[in-house]
């Protein structure tokens, strides 16, 4: 066991942004996506195949991400191994909710949790996979199993995201749109509520979703600056509608996009098929 523990703590240089490890999980990225662009058609056909990939992927998320919170607390020590958790990993980040969504959809067959579901995955969870991939430099550390777990995890955001887009389970109404916010402020609840409830545990680094009213944020100078400036229920209500504004920009843009790729595929059938 303890072998097992120090081959997780590997150590090795902190991989750079843009670096050749960085530009490789990139292409990996891109390969996959022009894949299930590729094979769009036939995920359209068979949504119970879509159905079961992202399930499926959920369940691939939860298991790497037991094992990193495994990795983060088993320590080894001249007393042998021991327990020492962490409470700024625990897995409740926007990064992380993908994978409960992902689980969710095992209760939720059709209707409108569902659609709201994947289109949250195709929204919210797009953005967070998108933004890591393109700015790592808050999450690469020289720690091995560490810089392979964070990539694997946007590389599978990103896809998650246009799967649903291409296997056509994300919604396409305003209304569609609407749910997966409600998803988004769920989540985003339950972080406020627990950093609000357990400010204790604030002096480990527990801020879910950076919304820590004990915690002032590191990751920019410019929401840091904000988060000081204003009472904490402007910051929650900001940061709110920032996200929710950002999900929409990606929403309508890629709706326009499968519809008229919809569109064209109509037209295709029609020219072979005409009435």
């Amino acid at each position: 066991m303890k072998q097992i523990i120090l081959f997780f703590e590997t150590k090795v240089q902190t991989p750079e942004p843009w670096g050749i490890y960085h530009l490789c999980c990139m292409l990996i990225l891109v390969a996959c996506a022009v894949l299930l662009v590729a094979f769009g058609k036939r995920l359209r056909a068979e949504p119970g195949l879509v159905r079961r990939l992202t399930i499926g992927t959920g369940i691939f998320l939860i298991a790497i991400e037991a094992l990193k919170q495994v990795f983060y607390g088993l320590h080894t020590g001249a007393n042998g191994i021991y327990w020492d958790y962490p409470w700024w990993v625990f897995p409740l980040q926007m990064c992380s909710t993908p994978m409960y969504a992902c689980l969710a959809l095992l209760f939720f067959r059709a209707g409108r949790i569902q659609r709201a579901l994947c289109t949250y995955l195709g929204t919210f969870g797009m953005v967070g996979g998108i933004t890591v991939m393109l700015l790592p430099s808050t999450v690469f550390t020289d720690l091995l199993f560490v810089n392979i777990h964070t990539m694997v995890w946007h590389i599978l955001l990103v896809c998650l995201g246009i799967l649903q887009w291409v296997g056509g389970t994300a919604g396409q109404k305003v209304s569609d749109l609407a749910g997966c916010a409600a998803v988004f402020l769920f989540f985003a609840g339950i972080a406020a509520a627990l950093d609000c409830a357990l400010p204790h545990l604030a002096e480990e680094g527990f801020n879910m979703f950076y919304l820590s009213p004990y915690i002032p944020i590191s990751m920019s100078e410019i929401v840091a600056g904000f988060w000081e400036s204003v009472p904490y229920p402007v910051y929650l209500l900001t940061y709110a509608a920032g996200f929710i504004g950002v999900s929409a920009a990606i929403f309508f843009p890629v709706r326009a996009i499968r519809s008229a790729a919809m569109r064209t595929e109509a037209e295709r059938k029609t020219e072979k098929h005409p009435a």
